[in-house]
């Protein structure tokens, strides 16, 4: 039985679209500084082939749009100081997550798996989730990153709940729902924005339910 739910933030209870369009931007301005004239559109195509690709996306359009892969590590560290600190400021709540956080904490304890700044805790704070999360693992804080199981066993230790009692809710496969099965989780996939292209591989990557709107959360969650 389910005891535990764990959130994704961006693009699952965070509307994270402007701070990827700054990061975009930023990364367009980055190459035209170096000589390389990139139109948003041939980006965006490119960006989407490689979501479906499921690569590391920000190195691998760098090496596509320069063709040095020795670009990779100082453009990465660049860009990661021009945008410090936005990803807070550039994400908001969807008009729905207060209503569904309320309803499903409702039934259920409720849990963050986020890879984030640790500036995020401002917007929780600001929207006054900080108090409707009983755990709240963020990736800048404890220097570990989904999908690395890490972070998954850290949130599920500090819950003190097994993995079959604990579902995982997020908006990609790759980052919130393979680790989190692979576990022993019960997953439930948002497909929706920039990462929703992505397809399942294998049958350990399919997400035990997927929902294309973030109020069907609470019904699905009966279903597991």
């Amino acid at each position: 039985m389910i005891r535990w739910v764990f959130f994704d933030l961006g693009g699952t209870l965070l509307d994270d679209l402007p701070f990827h369009d700054y990061i975009y931007g930023t990364m367009l301005s980055m190459f035209a500084e170096r000589g390389y004239n990139v139109t948003m559109g041939e980006f965006v195509s490119m960006r989407d082939l490689l979501v479906k690709k499921r690569v590391p996306v920000l190195k691998s359009l760098i090496v596509h749009f320069t063709g040095k892969d020795s670009f990779v590590e100082p453009l990465m560290k660049e860009l990661m100081s021009r945008i410090e600190g936005k990803g807070p400021e550039l994400q908001s709540p969807f008009l729905e997550s207060q209503q569904v956080i309320e309803k499903v904490r409702a039934r259920y304890e409720l849990g963050v798996i986020a890879n984030q700044e640790a500036g995020i805790h401002d917007l929780l704070n600001k929207v006054g989730w900080n108090r409707m999360f009983d755990v709240i693992i963020i990736s800048d804080e404890v220097q570990l990153w989904k999908p690395d199981a890490r972070i998954f066993k850290m949130a599920l230790d500090k819950a003190g709940c097994k993995p079959s009692e604990a579902a995982m809710v997020g908006d990609r496969i790759d980052n919130d729902v393979t680790s989190a099965k692979r576990l022993g989780m019960k997953t439930v996939r948002f497909k929706w924005g920039i990462f929703g292209p992505q397809e399942a591989t294998s049958e350990e990557e399919k997400p035990d339910l997927e929902i294309l709107s973030l109020s069907d959360l609470p019904e699905a969650l009966e279903r597991l």
